[in-house]
């Protein structure tokens, strides 16, 4: 997970402690992590870098159908003392531009309550 973008802003008198979650969704069970958390980013605002590395492998076997809703998901969230808002999050991000050898970079969309939150941005 590299960085955030972000428009929608959860505190008031203070800058957000943005951090990220995320996991693969749509696949049969896996060996291993399918799901992520980033660093909290102290400060941040609406411009967190986390700069963070993950690693997820998808085992799939001859009869695995892996389709649109085959993929990743990320949420970015703001946390507080006690809690976390929920700044945005993406709709299911396919396989297929995850996977794409031409794309080292992607950016994508985040929502909340189906307005536009920011944008997410991470390498494969």
């Amino acid at each position: 997970m590299k960085s955030a973008a972000l428009i929608r802003d959860t505190d008031s008198f203070t800058k957000m402690d943005p951090f990220c979650t995320g996991g693969l969704v749509g696949i049969p069970p896996q060996r291993g992590s399918v799901e992520f958390k980033s660093k909290v980013h102290n400060g941040a605002g609406k411009a967190p870098v986390w700069n963070e590395k993950f690693e997820m492998y998808v085992f799939t076997y001859e009869d695995t159908k892996l389709t649109e809703k085959s993929g990743l998901t990320i949420k970015v969230c703001d946390e507080d003392v006690a809690s976390f808002d929920v700044v945005g999050e993406t709709s299911v991000i396919p396989f297929k531009d995850i996977l794409n050898p031409t794309l080292k970079s992607l950016t994508v969309k985040i929502l909340h309550e189906g307005k536009e939150a920011g944008t997410v941005t991470f390498e494969t």
